[in-house]
This record gives structure tokens, C-alpha cells and sequence, in this order.
């Protein structure tokens, strides 16, 4: 409640506060509104973003050099990939939000995606095969460098593989810490040439033990 004393309010009073200065001047504020509590479309979108930036952020430098396009001319290549994710790749009702990791992209471009890929695991190495499809688009050559990601969900990890193996190669066989193919692990894979210029798009493809899912 605002005071009157000597010709002066102090205090409360509506949604002002008045007091006097330090040169004696009455003055008044306004008091700090309160927000709403935030609706549950606004908790989903919070959500989304949350769970697609814990996914992206820390392959944030591959997914910048990796994306082109529209949106890569734009100067933001990470937003966009960020902005997909949310829009297409977190599903479910809130709050039961997961991530579908089959919709998920980390690369875009004009070049060919690895045809016909598999994956596989023996003991601790993950086998890798293609076929040469270089020949398909004038982007793409056998000299294309292949990139992934792995995500093992169960031990909380996610590695990046970068210039391992050419589209030419048309195999990869690479060691994985011990027990990783004891996981299910899901795998994001594309092409791009030596200078980063361009990439494919995203292939993405899930280890379950005992199996192998293309």
C-alpha cells in the first residue's frame, strides 16, 4: 500500500511502485508483471529444442561442414539441421518425446548417398560394404570421403568417423571399443569431397546384435 507523506507517495499501489529519488523527485515504476505459467505447446517445443540440440551439439563442426544447399548459402547451415530435427525427427506426445534417428539428417548436398550400404559387426569391428554408384551424378566421384556417425545409446556414447574410407573403397573395417557390439547402434553416413564443397545427403542405418537391419 502506497504511503502519502509531506506531499510525497511511497510505496505500492496498483501496479506502480512510487518512491522519492535521492533529489526528492517522486517517482514511480512499474511492478514487474507476472508470466503466465507456460502451456504445455510451449513445455513440447522447449522439449523438441532441448533434445535435438543434445543430439546435434556436440557434432556441431560436422554438421556445419557438411550441410549445403538453400540453407547452407544462407550462412546457417546448423540451424537448418536443427530445425529439421525438431520439426521432423522428435515425435511422440508430450511429454513421452523421442527422437525417430531414421529421420534424422546431419549432411545435405547434391552428391550420391552410399548405394546399397550395410552394416554389420564382427566381434568389435564394425564392417562396412558399398557399391560404386559414382557414376550416377556429375557431383559425386569414387574419391568422395565417407563420414559417420555412431550412436551407442546404452553407453551414453557418440563417436565421429571422419575420412576413413573413399566411395572407391567400397568396404570399410574398423575397430570399436570392446563390447559395442554387444549394443544396439544407430548410424549416420554420407559422402563429401575433399574440400568440404559438397555432401550427400544422410543414410542412416541401426546395428541391432544378432542382426543387421539395412
Amino acid at each position: 500500500m502506497a504511503i502519502f507523506k509531506n506531499n510525497r507517495y511511497s510505496g505500492k499501489m496498483g501496479g506502480l511502485t512510487y518512491y522519492v529519488d535521492q533529489f526528492g523527485n517522486q517517482c514511480t515504476r512499474a511492478l514487474p508483471s507476472r508470466s503466465a505459467a507456460p502451456s504445455d505447446k510451449q513445455l513440447c517445443s522447449r522439449l523438441k529444442f532441448k533434445m535435438a540440440m543434445n543430439f546435434l551439439q556436440p557434432i556441431r563442426a560436422l554438421v556445419i561442414k557438411s550441410w549445403h544447399g538453400d540453407s547452407h548459402k544462407s550462412g546457417l547451415p546448423f540451424d537448418a539441421s536443427l530445425g529439421m530435427m525438431i520439426k521432423q525427427a522428435v515425435e511422440g506426445e508430450y511429454p513421452d518425446l523421442y527422437v525417430n534417428y531414421s529421420r534424422v539428417q546431419i549432411s545435405r548436398g547434391m552428391m550420391d548417398r552410399p548405394l546399397n550400404l550395410k552394416f554389420v559387426m564382427e566381434n568389435d569391428e564394425a564392417v562396412l560394404t558399398w557399391e560404386n554408384n559414382s557414376f550416377i551424378c556429375k557431383a559425386s566421384s569414387p574419391d568422395d570421403i565417407l563420414q559417420f556417425v555412431l550412436v551407442n545409446e546404452a553407453k551414453e556414447s557418440k563417436m565421429v568417423f571422419e575420412q576413413k574410407a573413399l566411395r572407391g573403397d567400397l568396404s570399410l573395417r574398423l575397430a570399436l571399443p570392446a563390447t559395442f557390439g554387444n549394443d544396439e547402434l544407430h548410424g549416420f553416413f554420407f559422402f563429401v569431397n575433399h574440400n568440404f564443397k559438397e555432401a550427400s545427403a544422410t543414410t542412416y542405418l541401426r546395428y541391432v546384435p544378432s542382426e543387421t537391419l539395412i
